[in-house]
């Protein structure tokens, strides 16, 4: 078996969540790649947005992360401050 072939089997499932990112819509590809500094997203957050199928409900979903994932953010900073 060429070595490549290896490589790329043990990869399978990375490159299965590369290749979901792609079924997003567009601008939400790009709300991910470019603005996410402000607010990190780990990947297993994206898996929800990453389901659905229609991009309205996507750009939906996204925003609501962002919100959740922000406001958890605030909290974790509180609770920081206090220790």
């Amino acid at each position: 078996m060429p070595t490549w072939l290896g490589w790329a089997s043990s990869r399978e499932p990375r490159i299965t969540q590369i290749e979901n990112l792609l079924d997003l819509a567009p601008d939400v590809q790009e709300a991910i790649l470019v603005h996410s500094g402000s607010i990190p997203l780990w990947e297993t957050q994206l898996r929800s947005v990453v389901r659905i199928l229609h991009w309205d409900d996507q750009r939906k979903a996204l925003a609501d992360l962002k919100v959740n994932r922000y406001r958890g953010l605030v909290q974790q900073r509180r609770t920081d401050q206090y220790k």
